[in-house]
Protein backbone atom coordinates (compact mmCIF):
# COMPACT_ATOMS: atom_id res chain seq x y z
CA UNK A 1 0.00 0.00 0.00
CA UNK A 2 2.69 2.44 0.99
CA UNK A 3 4.63 1.68 -2.37
CA UNK A 4 1.56 2.50 -4.37
CA UNK A 5 1.38 6.09 -2.14
CA UNK A 6 4.68 6.64 -3.14
CA UNK A 7 3.79 6.55 -6.44
CA UNK A 8 0.61 8.59 -6.07
CA UNK A 9 2.54 11.31 -4.44
CA UNK A 10 4.51 12.41 -7.85
CA UNK A 11 1.10 13.51 -8.73
CA UNK A 12 0.70 16.82 -6.88
CA UNK A 13 -1.49 19.78 -7.02
CA UNK A 14 -0.14 23.42 -5.87
CA UNK A 15 2.29 24.12 -3.15
CA UNK A 16 1.17 24.87 0.13
CA UNK A 17 2.14 26.20 3.54
CA UNK A 18 1.28 26.04 6.85
CA UNK A 19 2.04 25.59 10.72
CA UNK A 20 1.85 22.46 12.23
CA UNK A 21 3.54 20.14 15.60
CA UNK A 22 4.64 17.14 14.77
CA UNK A 23 2.13 14.35 16.67
CA UNK A 24 4.15 11.22 15.37
CA UNK A 25 6.96 9.98 13.32
CA UNK A 26 8.31 7.17 11.89
CA UNK A 27 11.05 5.47 9.35
CA UNK A 28 9.76 4.41 6.23
CA UNK A 29 12.19 2.58 4.01
CA UNK A 30 15.86 3.59 3.63
CA UNK A 31 15.77 7.14 4.09
CA UNK A 32 12.61 8.90 4.01
CA UNK A 33 10.10 9.78 7.07
CA UNK A 34 6.43 9.84 7.88
CA UNK A 35 5.22 12.28 9.72
CA UNK A 36 1.56 13.19 11.23
CA UNK A 37 1.34 17.05 12.11
CA UNK A 38 -1.55 19.02 13.77
CA UNK A 39 -1.85 21.89 11.71
CA UNK A 40 -3.66 25.08 11.84
CA UNK A 41 -5.02 25.33 8.59
CA UNK A 42 -5.61 21.95 7.66
CA UNK A 43 -6.01 19.69 10.90
CA UNK A 44 -4.55 16.78 10.81
CA UNK A 45 -1.81 16.12 8.07
CA UNK A 46 -0.05 13.30 7.43
CA UNK A 47 3.25 13.57 5.41
CA UNK A 48 6.04 11.94 3.46
CA UNK A 49 9.48 13.61 3.92
CA UNK A 50 11.64 11.65 0.96
CA UNK A 51 15.24 11.08 2.07
CA UNK A 52 14.42 13.20 5.31
CA UNK A 53 17.22 10.50 7.15
CA UNK A 54 19.86 11.43 4.48
CA UNK A 55 19.02 15.61 4.12
CA UNK A 56 20.13 16.42 8.09
CA UNK A 57 20.53 19.91 6.67
CA UNK A 58 17.56 20.39 5.38
CA UNK A 59 15.35 18.76 7.97
CA UNK A 60 17.13 18.60 10.95
CA UNK A 61 15.25 17.88 14.37
CA UNK A 62 11.96 19.48 13.05
CA UNK A 63 10.67 15.60 12.17
CA UNK A 64 10.89 15.05 15.62
CA UNK A 65 7.95 14.68 18.33
CA UNK A 66 6.13 17.61 19.10
CA UNK A 67 8.58 20.16 17.72
CA UNK A 68 6.52 22.96 16.05
CA UNK A 69 7.36 23.88 12.33
CA UNK A 70 6.40 25.69 9.51
CA UNK A 71 5.95 23.09 6.78
CA UNK A 72 5.84 23.62 2.80
CA UNK A 73 4.27 20.68 1.38
CA UNK A 74 2.49 19.19 -2.13
CA UNK A 75 -0.93 18.48 -1.76
CA UNK A 76 -1.62 14.65 -3.03
CA UNK A 77 -4.37 14.60 -6.01
CA UNK A 78 -5.28 10.49 -4.86
CA UNK A 79 -3.81 10.05 -1.70
CA UNK A 80 -4.46 10.88 2.21
CA UNK A 81 -0.42 11.61 2.31
CA UNK A 82 1.42 14.42 0.95
CA UNK A 83 4.70 15.21 0.05
CA UNK A 84 6.45 17.74 2.43
CA UNK A 85 9.26 19.72 0.93
CA UNK A 86 10.72 21.72 3.79
CA UNK A 87 10.21 22.44 7.01
CA UNK A 88 11.43 25.49 9.29
CA UNK A 89 11.57 24.57 12.78
CA UNK A 90 10.00 27.22 15.10
CA UNK A 91 10.57 25.72 18.50
CA UNK A 92 12.00 22.29 19.02
CA UNK A 93 10.86 22.73 22.75
CA UNK A 94 14.29 21.73 24.38
CA UNK A 95 13.04 22.45 27.85
CA UNK A 96 10.55 19.86 27.65
CA UNK A 97 13.23 17.05 26.32
CA UNK A 98 15.83 17.62 29.03
CA UNK A 99 12.72 16.74 31.57
CA UNK A 100 11.32 13.30 31.93
CA UNK A 101 8.40 13.70 33.25
CA UNK A 102 7.94 17.07 30.94
CA UNK A 103 8.68 15.23 28.14
CA UNK A 104 6.63 11.75 28.52
CA UNK A 105 3.18 14.78 29.46
CA UNK A 106 3.77 16.20 26.07
CA UNK A 107 3.93 12.62 24.40
CA UNK A 108 0.35 11.94 26.33
CA UNK A 109 -0.54 15.20 24.89
CA UNK A 110 0.41 14.09 21.11
CA UNK A 111 -0.95 10.82 21.35
CA UNK A 112 -4.70 12.41 22.35
CA UNK A 113 -4.20 14.97 19.61
CA UNK A 114 -3.42 12.45 17.13
CA UNK A 115 -6.44 9.91 18.39
CA UNK A 116 -9.41 12.89 18.82
CA UNK A 117 -9.21 15.32 16.17
CA UNK A 118 -8.66 15.12 12.37
CA UNK A 119 -10.68 18.44 11.64
CA UNK A 120 -9.00 21.69 11.32
CA UNK A 121 -9.59 23.82 14.60
CA UNK A 122 -7.51 26.79 14.59
CA UNK A 123 -8.53 27.50 18.72
CA UNK A 124 -7.44 24.24 19.52
CA UNK A 125 -4.36 24.35 17.73
CA UNK A 126 -3.43 27.76 19.85
CA UNK A 127 -4.31 25.42 22.99
CA UNK A 128 -1.68 22.86 22.05
CA UNK A 129 1.29 25.54 21.47
CA UNK A 130 0.60 27.81 24.58
CA UNK A 131 0.37 24.79 26.83
CA UNK A 132 3.78 22.99 25.03
CA UNK A 133 5.35 26.48 25.79
CA UNK A 134 3.82 26.38 29.45
CA UNK A 135 4.91 23.01 30.05
CA UNK A 136 8.48 24.08 28.76
CA UNK A 137 8.68 27.35 31.00
CA UNK A 138 7.04 25.94 34.06
CA UNK A 139 9.60 24.93 36.27
CA UNK A 140 7.27 22.84 38.92
CA UNK A 141 4.44 21.72 37.12
CA UNK A 142 1.06 22.15 39.15
CA UNK A 143 -0.76 18.82 40.15
CA UNK A 144 -3.75 19.59 37.84
CA UNK A 145 -1.85 19.97 34.66
CA UNK A 146 -3.23 17.03 33.17
CA UNK A 147 -6.91 16.75 34.00
CA UNK A 148 -6.63 20.65 32.95
CA UNK A 149 -5.33 19.66 29.63
CA UNK A 150 -7.57 16.93 29.04
CA UNK A 151 -10.92 18.48 30.31
CA UNK A 152 -10.30 21.40 28.16
CA UNK A 153 -8.77 19.44 24.46
CA UNK A 154 -12.13 17.30 25.51
CA UNK A 155 -14.01 20.60 25.24
CA UNK A 156 -12.57 22.43 22.60
CA UNK A 157 -12.79 19.13 20.10
CA UNK A 158 -16.49 18.98 20.98
CA UNK A 159 -16.15 15.65 23.25
CA UNK A 160 -16.98 17.95 27.13
CA UNK A 161 -19.16 16.18 29.39
CA UNK A 162 -22.08 18.17 30.56
CA UNK A 163 -21.40 19.32 33.96
CA UNK A 164 -24.28 21.87 34.57
CA UNK A 165 -27.50 20.31 34.57
CA UNK A 166 -28.50 16.28 33.73
CA UNK A 167 -27.16 15.55 30.01
CA UNK A 168 -30.76 13.62 29.55
CA UNK A 169 -33.36 15.71 30.91
CA UNK A 170 -32.02 19.44 31.28
CA UNK A 171 -33.00 19.22 34.79
CA UNK A 172 -30.73 20.26 37.81
CA UNK A 173 -30.38 17.96 41.04
CA UNK A 174 -28.23 18.10 44.12
CA UNK A 175 -27.52 14.37 43.66
CA UNK A 176 -26.05 13.05 40.66
CA UNK A 177 -23.92 10.31 38.75
CA UNK A 178 -21.66 10.73 35.90
CA UNK A 179 -22.12 9.00 32.89
CA UNK A 180 -19.63 8.15 30.00
CA UNK A 181 -22.26 6.60 27.64
CA UNK A 182 -24.57 9.62 27.42
CA UNK A 183 -21.91 12.21 28.52
CA UNK A 184 -21.94 14.24 31.82
CA UNK A 185 -23.79 13.97 34.91
CA UNK A 186 -27.35 12.46 35.28
CA UNK A 187 -30.05 12.89 38.28
CA UNK A 188 -31.58 10.49 40.07
CA UNK A 189 -34.77 10.44 37.48
CA UNK A 190 -32.70 9.40 35.09
CA UNK A 191 -29.75 6.82 36.78
CA UNK A 192 -31.74 4.14 34.41
CA UNK A 193 -30.49 5.18 31.27
CA UNK A 194 -27.44 4.40 32.35
CA UNK A 195 -26.82 1.35 34.14
CA UNK A 196 -22.88 1.74 34.20
CA UNK A 197 -22.99 5.53 35.36
CA UNK A 198 -20.95 5.79 38.55
CA UNK A 199 -21.19 7.83 41.55
CA UNK A 200 -19.52 11.43 41.53
CA UNK A 201 -19.15 13.97 44.50
CA UNK A 202 -20.26 17.77 44.00
CA UNK A 203 -16.73 18.96 44.90
CA UNK A 204 -15.42 16.74 42.19
CA UNK A 205 -17.81 18.25 39.58
CA UNK A 206 -17.16 21.79 40.93
CA UNK A 207 -13.20 20.92 40.04
CA UNK A 208 -13.94 19.89 37.18
CA UNK A 209 -16.17 23.38 36.00
CA UNK A 210 -13.35 25.65 37.34
CA UNK A 211 -10.98 24.05 35.32
CA UNK A 212 -12.63 24.38 32.12
CA UNK A 213 -13.23 28.25 33.03
CA UNK A 214 -9.49 28.66 34.13
CA UNK A 215 -6.03 29.53 32.31
CA UNK A 216 -3.10 27.25 32.53
CA UNK A 217 -0.75 29.80 34.39
CA UNK A 218 -3.54 29.60 36.43
CA UNK A 219 -3.34 26.52 37.75
CA UNK A 220 -0.81 27.22 40.71
CA UNK A 221 -3.38 29.08 42.57
CA UNK A 222 -5.92 26.46 42.94
CA UNK A 223 -5.63 24.11 46.14
CA UNK A 224 -6.37 20.64 45.79
CA UNK A 225 -6.57 17.56 48.49
CA UNK A 226 -4.89 14.62 46.99
CA UNK A 227 -8.51 12.97 47.32
CA UNK A 228 -10.55 15.10 45.13
CA UNK A 229 -7.58 15.66 43.13
CA UNK A 230 -7.72 11.59 42.45
CA UNK A 231 -11.36 11.65 42.37
CA UNK A 232 -11.38 14.13 39.51
CA UNK A 233 -8.84 12.11 37.79
CA UNK A 234 -10.67 8.93 37.64
CA UNK A 235 -13.89 10.59 36.57
CA UNK A 236 -11.76 12.40 33.91
CA UNK A 237 -10.23 9.14 32.64
CA UNK A 238 -13.33 7.18 33.35
CA UNK A 239 -14.92 9.27 30.55
CA UNK A 240 -11.82 9.73 27.87
CA UNK A 241 -10.99 6.18 28.26
CA UNK A 242 -14.91 5.77 26.59
CA UNK A 243 -14.46 7.94 24.06
CA UNK A 244 -10.96 7.04 22.85
CA UNK A 245 -12.69 2.94 22.93
CA UNK A 246 -8.51 2.55 25.20
CA UNK A 247 -6.18 3.44 27.58
CA UNK A 248 -3.77 5.58 25.86
CA UNK A 249 -0.32 3.73 26.41
CA UNK A 250 1.71 7.09 27.29
CA UNK A 251 -0.61 7.36 29.97
CA UNK A 252 0.30 4.13 31.46
CA UNK A 253 4.08 5.02 31.55
CA UNK A 254 3.58 8.63 33.21
CA UNK A 255 1.57 6.87 35.71
CA UNK A 256 3.91 3.95 36.31
CA UNK A 257 6.63 7.39 36.65
CA UNK A 258 4.34 9.49 39.43
CA UNK A 259 4.08 6.00 41.38
CA UNK A 260 7.69 5.82 41.54
CA UNK A 261 8.12 9.18 42.42
CA UNK A 262 5.62 8.38 45.22
CA UNK A 263 7.79 6.33 46.53
CA UNK A 264 11.07 7.82 46.70
CA UNK A 265 9.31 10.79 48.14
CA UNK A 266 7.62 8.54 50.98
CA UNK A 267 10.95 6.52 51.68
CA UNK A 268 12.57 10.01 52.34
CA UNK A 269 9.58 11.32 54.28
CA UNK A 270 8.77 14.38 51.97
Amino acid sequence: MLSLVLKQSRIIRKMEQTEGIVLRSFDFRETSTLVIFYTRDFGSLKGLAKGARQKQKQFGSSLELYSHDFITFYKSRTSEIHLVGKCEQKNFYAGIREDILKSSFATYWMELIRELIQDKDEPLFEFLLSSLSYLEKEANLPSLILPFFELNLLKLAGYGPVLDHCVNCKKSSENFKFSSELGGIICPDCYNKDPRSIDVLPNTISLMKVLTKTQMENLPRIRVEPKLLGQVKGVIHYYLFHSLGKKPKSLQFIEQMMKSQDKVQSSVGV
